[in-house]
């Protein structure tokens, strides 16, 4: 699982990547990274 990097206002990359993180915990994808 690759960390993002957020260059400058990238507000809108952060939601995205902080729901995939939601999905990923809820299907327990997260302990496969």
């Amino acid at each position: 699982m690759s960390v993002p990097t957020f260059d400058g206002e990238d507000s809108d990359s952060l939601v995205f990547w902080v729901l995939e993180i939601q999905i990923a915990l809820s299907a327990g994808q997260i302990y496969d990274a």
